[in-house]
């Protein structure tokens, strides 16, 4: 649900790593999905496998300090999200 470049920063400050939205080459709608298919070919630090909820937990930890690095498009996305569980739950 983030930008490409927002996730990454999240999966680099947790896993310490330094990539770039150039360094993954693989196609896919999903960050997550491409991310999965680039470390199979390029591991992580350690041989650390990649999940996607250590940087949703880096996110939930410090969103004090993020929250002025999302975009409007992340804010939309989120709110459509939610809009859509209210409205299975009213």
């Amino acid at each position: 649900m983030f930008e490409p470049d927002f996730y990454l920063s999240l999966l680099n400050n947790e896993f310490e790593t330094l990539l770039t939205t150039t360094d993954i080459v693989v196609e896919h709608p999903r960050i997550s999905q491409r991310l999965k298919e680039h470390f199979k070919n390029n591991p992580m630090p350690n041989n650390r496998k990649f999940k996607h909820l250590p940087p949703a937990l880096y996110f939930s930890k410090n969103v004090g300090n993020l929250e002025n690095q999302l975009s409007d498009s992340d804010f939309e996305r989120f709110q459509k999200a939610f809009d859509a569980l209210n409205a299975l739950i009213d």
